[in-house]
């Protein structure tokens, strides 16, 4: 996901800097060249987010066991996305016994 805050960050960057500089000298290229900094940076951040969306479905198919990992208790596995029950901390449990 950093490469994603950085492509907008730059992307920003060089929208905001030709904006400046069209306000300036009111050449119409600093307009086409945010046109064309806006096109691109939507899609190298379509390519980027397609390769996630393609690593989170196909990634644990091609990895070994399925997607599991070779030591993972069968209790886990039966929970599903279910996650542990947090334990409250000694003072809390000292405040409810009262």
């Amino acid at each position: 996901m950093i490469l994603v805050r950085l492509l907008l960050f730059l992307a920003l960057a060089a929208i905001g800097v030709a904006a400046i500089l069209y306000l300036y000298k009111r050449d119409r290229r600093y307009l086409r060249f945010i046109g064309q900094v806006i096109k691109f940076a939507i899609l190298l951040l379509a390519i980027v987010l397609i390769f996630f969306a393609f690593e989170r479905i196909v990634g644990p198919m091609l990895s070994r066991g399925g997607g599991r990992s070779a030591g993972a208790p069968q209790e886990s596995l039966q929970r599903g996305l279910e996650r542990p029950a947090r334990q409250p901390s000694r003072e809390r449990r000292h405040r409810l016994e009262r």
